[in-house]
């Protein structure tokens, strides 16, 4: 185990990029054999040897702005879809409009007839049936 320890010392190693990418090499192979098209399984080793050369880099610093652009869309990405699943769980209870002044999105109480919405961003005042 020592010698792992002396060849990892002063490279990058692995990070949330490095994840995302086998992830994906694995389901790209998956399929690839699955439907017997190999260029797509040149691909994935592309994809895997990527990630390796990622692991390997010595130049530490351009490896952690990769991986901060990723995080940047991915946790983009990971909000809207946690932002689905909470209006798929509050769609009996709540209802959701935009601010014509701001676009922020507003949740308002559903069967409260027609009320007037203050957008606590901006201000703006509308009126909308619930």
């Amino acid at each position: 185990m020592e010698w792992i320890r002396r060849t990892m010392t002063g490279r990058y190693g692995g990070d949330q990029l490095m994840v995302g990418i086998l992830v994906f090499y694995m389901l790209l192979a998956a399929v690839a054999r699955w439907t017997r098209f190999f260029p797509l399984l040149f691909l994935a080793y592309l994809l895997l040897a990527w990630c390796l050369f990622r692991i390997f880099s010595r130049n530490v610093s351009q490896r952690y702005e990769e991986n901060q652009f990723f995080l940047k869309y991915w946790n983009r990405f990971l909000g809207w879809f946690y932002g689905q699943r909470r209006n798929i769980q509050d769609h009996r209870i709540y209802r959701y409009y935009k601010c014509p002044n701001c676009s922020s999105r507003l949740r308002v109480p559903k069967k409260r007839g027609r009320i007037e919405i203050t957008c606590p961003v901006c201000g703006r005042k509308f009126i909308k049936k619930t």
